[in-house]
C-alpha cells in the first residue's frame, strides 16, 4: 500500500514521525515529520476525487499548512504506486537528504539533445516531458543534470515565455542550478517570463529567490487519472477526445466520455503565478 511504501522508507532513512497528526486546525496529516514542519498527504484517488471531496479541499488544506508554514506535499496514491523513487526524492529534498551540489561545479548547454531532455523529464519530474520549444541544461561529463524548458505562454500572453519545467535530478540538491538556468535563458533571450508552482508540492519560494514577482494564486483546477496516466483539462476538451480516446463518443460529454475511458476526476490544489519580466 503507498502508506506502507513512504512509512518503510522513512524507517529505512531514521527519520521520526507521526501519523494521523492534527497539524493545520481539525485536519490531520497523514505523515507529520515535525522535525522539518513537514507534512505529507497520500491522496487516495477513489476517496479523494469529486464525488468524495469538496473541489477546494486540497486546496484548503495547502493554505492552512502554508499559513503555519508547514512544507506539505500531497501526493496521489497512483503517483507513489507508479513513480515511488521521485516521490521519494521529493521527500528526502525536503528532509536535507539529498545530495548536495553546487551549480557552479555543472556546465551549461543551450542546445540540448531533444530525446535525452525528455528522457531526463520522463525520469525527473512527476508530470513527465511536456513539449517545449527551447531548453537549457546543467550537465557534468555529458549527463544532464538539471533542466528548464520553455515554450510561448499558454494561458497568459503578456509575456515573452512560459516556464513549463524545471527539474533536478532525483536524489540530488544542487544548490543555484534553478536561478543559474532561469537566468542564462532570460540573458540569452531578453525573454520575460511567467510560471505556474503546483500547490500540491510547492509553494514557489524557489521563484522568488530568484527574483520572480508573485502575481496571484490560481483557483484549482481538476485533472483526470487513470493508473500512471494524469491528463489536464485542457487536454481532456471534448474537441481533443477523439484523437485522445479509442471509443469516443461525440454524443456524450467529457466527464462520461472520460469517466467511461476508465479515469477518476479530481481537483488539485491549484498554481501559485510568478513572473520574472526584463528590468531595463
Amino acid at each position: 500500500r503507498p502508506h506502507e511504501k513512504i512509512l518503510k522508507a522513512l524507517d529505512e532513512l531514521s527519520v521520526s514521525y507521526e501519523v494521523n497528526k492534527k497539524v493545520f486546525g481539525n485536519y490531520e496529516a497523514d505523515i507529520w515529520i515535525e522535525s522539518h514542519n513537514v507534512a505529507i498527504e497520500i491522496n487516495g484517488i477513489y476517496w479523494h476525487s469529486v464525488a468524495h471531496k469538496d473541489k477546494n479541499y486540497h486546496a484548503h488544506k495547502a493554505k492552512l499548512a502554508q499559513d503555519k508554514n508547514i512544507k506539505l506535499l500531497q501526493f496521489w496514491d497512483t503517483e507513489i504506486d507508479n513513480n515511488f523513487d521521485l516521490v521519494l526524492s521529493m521527500i528526502k529534498h525536503s528532509l536535507m537528504l539529498s545530495k548536495k551540489r553546487y551549480a557552479r561545479k555543472y556546465t551549461i548547454n543551450y542546445n540540448p539533445d531533444k530525446c535525452s531532455v525528455k528522457h531526463f523529464l520522463n525520469k525527473n519530474h512527476l508530470q513527465g516531458y511536456c513539449s517545449y520549444s527551447s531548453a537549457i541544461t546543467l550537465e557534468k561529463n555529458n549527463k544532464i543534470y538539471a533542466v528548464a524548458t520553455f515554450r510561448k505562454p499558454r494561458f497568459n500572453k503578456n509575456y515573452d515565455a512560459e516556464l513549463i519545467r524545471l527539474a533536478i535530478r532525483k536524489n540530488y540538491s544542487i544548490v543555484g542550478a534553478p536561478s543559474k538556468l532561469i537566468t542564462n535563458y532570460v540573458r540569452r533571450t531578453h525573454n520575460s517570463v511567467i510560471s505556474y508552482a503546483n500547490k500540491l508540492y510547492s509553494e514557489g519560494n524557489v521563484y522568488e529567490k530568484i527574483g520572480f514577482d508573485f502575481i496571484c494564486t490560481t483557483q484549482p483546477s481538476y485533472v483526470w487519472i487513470k493508473e500512471d496516466t494524469q491528463l489536464s483539462r485542457y487536454k481532456t476538451q471534448k474537441s481533443k477526445l477523439s484523437k485522445l480516446l479509442p471509443n469516443f463518443d461525440s454524443t456524450k460529454s467529457e466527464s462520461e466520455n472520460m469517466i467511461l475511458a476508465g479515469f477518476t476526476k479530481v481537483y488539485d490544489a491549484g498554481n501559485e503565478v510568478f513572473a520574472l519580466k526584463i528590468k531595463n
